[in-house]
């Protein structure tokens, strides 16, 4: 993954600039939408990531590998299609950062 992107994601979530929301539905920024966008660019993207995460949801992000992060990733994102505001709580809960200074 490109290094600018994750830095420039990591730097949107620390100045709380990662959405804003129009009758309910959240607007990710650029920066957020760029990430993504790498994710699935760079194959990073798990196929896999229902089972994958449910077999990682309790290990410490600092324990965590490569591959288990674009897992743990892979999950934030693609929950997005089915539950609105996925990337939202998890760029409010401060993981999504977290994971980002990982990679």
């Amino acid at each position: 993954m490109k290094k600018e992107i994750v830095d420039n994601c990591i730097e949107c979530i620390k100045n709380k600039q990662w959405v804003e929301f129009e009758d309910g539905f959240p607007f990710y920024n650029p920066a957020i939408i760029a990430l993504e966008d790498e994710l699935y660019a760079t194959l990073c993207m798990d196929a896999n990531y229902i089972e994958n995460y449910n077999n990682i949801k309790d290990i410490p992000i600092n324990e965590l590998s490569i591959t288990q992060i674009y897992t743990y990733l892979s999950y934030i994102f693609k929950t997005e299609q089915f539950v609105i505001g996925h990337i939202d709580q998890y760029c409010q809960n401060g993981i999504l950062e977290q994971l980002l200074e990982r990679v």
